[in-house]
């Protein structure tokens, strides 16, 4: 994989963003509302179109935040997708860490307030559910809530989530055939996850079609707490949970879940120069890339056969995670 071609393919998302996105007040009119658009501001960000993502933070701040520091679309909270029930806070996450990134603070410090809200104070982690009941902690929502907190600059609750991320590392009880997601309040992983959703649940390293992208987010958040703290143990903990990704099956850097390990690896790959991180990267960089150039793009095409079947608010979301995810891969690798 060429950087030549991640460097092709940010340009020409870019491009695509330029020409189909409708500017301020005919967002929602074109479909893109709280659901498409909590990528948006850091990923147009990524990309050198701040004042789309400046105009992006407005809208979401004007039609879907509470005073909370929250964001709620009554029209899909009613029914939330299934990965909200596990990891209530993660669209917030992406809003707040771009807002902060477009100098927004208006936005990202309340909604990092209501994010890091949910952690507790004694032990790190994050409350994945969005009235704290049952109380368990996600491994997403530890990862996403550790990044916020290292956005605000609130070092404290920053390494206690890094050290709640070693805890759920260290404490797994099957480590050769699979990685438990959630762990309860006693500090225990929860093995019993429904069957239906199993996969919210756990990572079967055997089995294709696993959510990879949980453990990019524990990587990256790792990785950069290392940056900022100079502790070995960070970075070596960023290290295991890349193995268990190194061991599980090979669709893990392809499937449609890798955007984010694009990123994480990247940023890995730059502190540790191991070839093997640059080379996973590289690997999910490629199918984001793939499709950038299908046509149409930004179609998930497991999901959804006929391209006209894919909502608005999904192909965004898609391109929005090829923008930003290989604007990290040149950010950390381009630069060899």
């Amino acid at each position: 994989m060429e950087i030549g071609r991640i460097r092709d393919g940010v340009a020409r998302v870019r491009k695509w963003l330029m020409e189909t996105m409708a500017p301020g007040e005919r967002f929602e009119r074109g479909g893109l509302t709280y659901r498409g658009l909590f990528k948006a501001p850091i990923s147009l960000a990524s990309v050198g179109m701040v004042a789309e993502g400046n105009r992006c933070v407005d809208f979401l701040r004007d039609h879907f935040m509470q005073p909370n520091g929250d964001f709620k679309d009554p029209r899909f909270d009613s029914h939330p997708a299934p990965s909200l029930k596990y990891y209530y806070t993660y669209r917030a996450s992406w809003i707040a860490v771009g807002a902060h990134r477009l100098g927004r603070f208006d936005v990202s410090r309340k909604t990092g307030e209501f994010i890091l809200s949910f952690q507790d104070p004694k032990n790190g982690g994050f409350v994945a559910t969005h009235n704290r009941r049952p109380d368990y902690f996600h491994l997403c929502s530890v990862a996403e809530g550790g990044n916020v907190a290292l956005t605000l600059g609130q070092w404290e609750k920053a390494t206690l989530a890094g050290d709640y991320l070693i805890h759920m590392l260290e404490a797994q009880p099957e480590p050769e055939r699979c990685f438990y997601f959630v762990f309860s309040r006693s500090g225990k992983p929860i093995r019993d996850w429904p069957e239906k959703n199993k996969e919210f649940g756990v990572l079967l390293k055997d089995e294709p079609k696993q959510l990879s992208f949980v453990l990019a987010l524990a990587i990256e958040m790792l990785s950069q707490l290392y940056m900022v703290t100079g502790k070995k143990r960070y970075l070596e903990s960023a290290r295991e949970y890349y193995n268990i990704l190194d061991e599980s099956h090979e669709d893990v850097f392809t499937i449609v879940h890798c955007g984010k390990l694009a990123r994480a690896a990247a940023i890995l790959y730059s502190i540790t120069g191991e070839a093997r991180h640059r080379k996973g990267s590289l690997s999910a960089a490629k199918s984001l890339c793939e499709a950038i150039y299908r046509r149409p793009p930004f179609i998930i095409v497991d999901a959804y056969p006929d391209p006209a079947d894919q909502p608005t608010p999904v192909m965004y979301e898609y391109a929005f995670e090829c923008a930003y995810s290989l604007s990290g891969v040149l950010q950390y690798i381009g630069r060899d």
